[in-house]
């Protein structure tokens, strides 16, 4: 069996967290099962397995991006020179959920509420 490149490798492996992502969106993160995940990928179950090792590990795959991107838009308005005013900062907050929402498979602001209640119940996320 020929080796994948990396490039391939990445590319199915964000295949699997977006899948992961549309599942999420529509139920939530506990009442999401691996195998309506492995159903969205239309990969194999072995397949998806090769990627991650769980759903706690596509939970906090998610978790991640959807955080990092909220992170971000926190972090420009804090460096901002001089510090932006309330209506800068609202615009930009609102402008960085907006682009949470605007894909149409899942909705990443769904997945940071998510994240929010999940670490209520794992401390390590």
């Amino acid at each position: 069996m020929p080796k994948l490149s990396e490039t391939t490798r990445e590319s199915r492996r964000r295949h699997v967290m977006v899948s992961a992502w549309k599942c999420f969106s529509r139920q939530g993160f506990q009442a999401t099962t691996m195998d309506e995940i492995i159903a969205e990928t239309g990969m194999s179950s072995s397949s998806v397995y090769r990627y991650f090792t769980g759903k706690d590990e596509l939970i906090d795959a998610a978790a991640e991006e959807s955080l990092t991107t909220t992170r971000a838009a926190l972090n420009a308005l804090r460096d901002r020179h001089p510090v932006a005013g309330p209506r800068e900062t609202l615009t930009a907050l609102v402008a960085a959920l907006q682009r949470q929402i605007d894909e149409p498979d899942y909705d990443l602001s769904k997945i940071t509420v998510n994240a929010w209640a999940e670490a209520l119940r794992n401390p390590d996320m």
